[in-house]
């Protein structure tokens, strides 16, 4: 509650103290001006302050519906600018609907908003990154986009394909670091030569693109440096070398329209009271028949005596009433609890770029704040039909404040850097024949012990894994693999209606119903969609015949977990997604 105060107070500020001094010079969507439907994407807005006063306050985004209702919740974030000055004010914004608006305010007049310019969607990004304020910096034949402007965390870089670079970047520490963990997830860095003829030099923090080979691993991802001048590298030059620019597709006959629909009506199946219809049903035939005909017949019997009528109906009523509340009341077996379903990308050994996906059930309404242990957090409220009473602060220290009524649920993302199972392999054995005949992998320490279901992806087929004898290998040698669509295709992704249109409790165990349920959604949405949801990304890196990608569903460590205060126990399940290189072609 302390913290919610705070952030009340800091939009109390602007309300009483604008005087228009501030204005909107500039708003960037993304790293292109455009966006990729249910990603985090970046939204930049340059503020600049007209007055002799310093202007201190808090800028909210938020977003309406085509009349102009607000819905979701408020994104919050307090600036100060000094007199006679501008400042770039980022928000990490999660857009899956191309139909909404999106308003940025520092106050409350109608001078003192603006709305940012309509959505639209498009792949990831592959952009040259500018020196804005060097007379030097050369124009590129690809979008460029201001350096100074890169988020300070790799979850702010979802909608970033490649980067281009022909100098180093005046970054700090966090930037540096985001940079590197978005290039580790599996981002592209092209180098060029400086107007010198050499290639950058990069500081210590990020010595490891100091690498002279033309073309080597960070992570996974990949440096490629380029001899060609920079207008002489253009996106024919670099599909001709394998680097195509992925697009953005849209499905003729999705299995799933929208994965956080998918995913949160899941949760809520769980969420669902488990009544004895058999019961409330006989006990309302009986009450009926009490009611009508037992109770006309007892008043005519009764004759004058309508007091006795009137007390034998009264106690009727009470009587049924105490039974159908006992039977049928919500908090009949129910606890408060949380249910999440995470992406987890590898930064390093054991620590990752998460997407989660959480449904809050609680049985005591009020305003709940939720975090979770990652350094820079990301909140976003996925529904796009309802206001939401609460307040999302992201960044360093992050949190979402919520009104959550009384047995209610309320969902929301969640994207962070949080710390996990140590899920690197070591490749043992790589056969390839007429598909991929053997493969052997050897986990390390710290491996998930709790592993719900394994997955190999190599040359576009999926084969089962199994762990045994302390090595992960293909389930079976004769397993020819399963192509990627019939792996992703409707019958095997379970579209689900039964629970969309009802409801209806789920009658299985939350770990299986995911499993069931979940499992092969979330590795379409690993692959960036492919022709399952609505939209989808489509990308040549996932038919690389060097490499194989590894998934892995099991249990979430406590360090997932999020915290919050009356919250309950975190019921949580991870998809890991790695990839391993073949050894030998590395080597070739």
């Amino acid at each position: 509650m302390r913290k919610l105060s705070v952030i009340i107070f800091l939009l109390s500020l602007p309300l009483a103290e604008s005087a228009y001094a501030v204005e909107a010079q500039q708003v960037i969507w993304g790293y292109d001006g455009k966006v990729i439907p249910e990603r985090v994407n970046l939204l930049s807005v340059l503020l600049s302050n007209q007055e002799e006063t310093p202007y201190e306050g808090a800028i909210v985004v938020y977003k309406t519906d085509p009349i102009g209702r607000r819905i979701g919740a408020q994104l919050v974030q307090p600036c100060f600018i000094s007199p006679y000055s501008s400042r770039w004010v980022q928000f990490f914004v999660y857009v899956s609907e191309d139909w909404t608006k999106w308003i940025i305010a520092w106050g409350e007049g109608a001078r003192d908003r603006i709305e940012a310019p309509a959505v639209r969607f498009g792949p990831p990004a592959r952009i040259y990154l500018d020196q804005p304020d060097s007379p030097f910096s050369a124009k590129a034949n690809f979008k460029t986009f201001p350096e100074n402007l890169f988020p300070p965390t790799a979850a702010g870089a979802d909608a970033l394909d490649s980067v281009i670079l022909d100098h180093c970047p005046r970054w700090e520490p966090l930037r540096q670091k985001a940079f590197l963990s978005w290039l580790n997830r599996g981002g592209t860095l092209h180098l060029l030569k400086t107007a010198e003829g050499k290639y950058p030099q990069f500081p210590p923090d990020m010595a490891e693109l100091n690498n002279p080979a033309d073309r080597f691993s960070v992570g996974e991802g990949e440096v490629v440096r380029h001899s060609l001048a920079q207008q002489a590298l253009t996106e024919q030059v670099l599909t001709g070398m394998g680097f195509p620019a992925p697009e953005l597709k849209t499905s003729d006959n999705p299995s799933i329209h929208r994965l956080e629909d998918h995913l949160f009506n899941l949760m809520k199946s769980l969420d669902t009271p488990e009544r004895n219809w058999t019961l409330i049903v006989l006990l309302a035939l009986m009450y009926m028949v009490l009611l009508c005909p037992v109770n006309y017949l007892f008043g005519r019997k009764r004759g004058r005596d309508f007091w006795v009528t009137i007390l034998f109906l009264t106690a009727l009523v009470a009587s049924f009433s105490f039974i159908f509340y006992e039977v049928g009341h919500r908090g009949y077996g129910e606890t408060t609890h949380v249910y999440t379903l995470s992406y987890a990308r590898p930064l390093s050994d054991d620590t990752y770029d998460v997407t989660q996906w959480s449904s809050v059930f609680v049985t005591s309404g009020g305003y709940y704040t939720i975090s979770h242990p990652s350094p820079y957090s990301i909140y976003s409220v996925c529904e796009e039909s309802e206001l939401v009473n609460g307040i999302i602060s992201n960044g360093k220290g992050g949190n979402f404040s919520v009104d959550i009524p009384l047995y209610s649920s309320r969902a929301f993302l969640h994207r962070g850097e949080l710390k996990g199972d140590n899920t690197r392999l070591e490749v043992v054995e790589w056969e390839v024949k007429d598909g991929l005949k053997k493969l052997s992998l050897a986990p390390q320490k710290g491996f998930p012990e709790d592993i719900l279901e394994m997955w190999v992806l190599y040359d576009e087929h999926f084969y089962k894994m199994t762990l045994a004898d302390g090595l992960i290998k293909i389930a079976s040698e004769d397993d020819t693999g399963k192509h990627i669509d019939d792996f992703l295709s409707r019958y095997e992704l379970s579209s689900f209606d039964y629970y969309y249109g009802s409801y209806s409790r789920a009658r299985e165990e939350p770990g299986e119903l995911f499993r069931s349920k979940a499992l092969r959604p979330l590795i379409a949405y690993a692959l960036g969609g492919r022709n399952v949801f609505s939209q989808y990304v489509e990308s040549a890196k996932i038919s690389r015949n060097d490499r194989a990608q590894i998934f892995i569903f099991a249990r979430s460590p406590e360090t997932f977990h999020l915290t919050g205060k009356g919250l309950g126990k975190d019921k949580s399940w991870v998809l890991y997604h790695r990839e391993v290189a073949n050894p030998r072609l590395r080597k070739e």
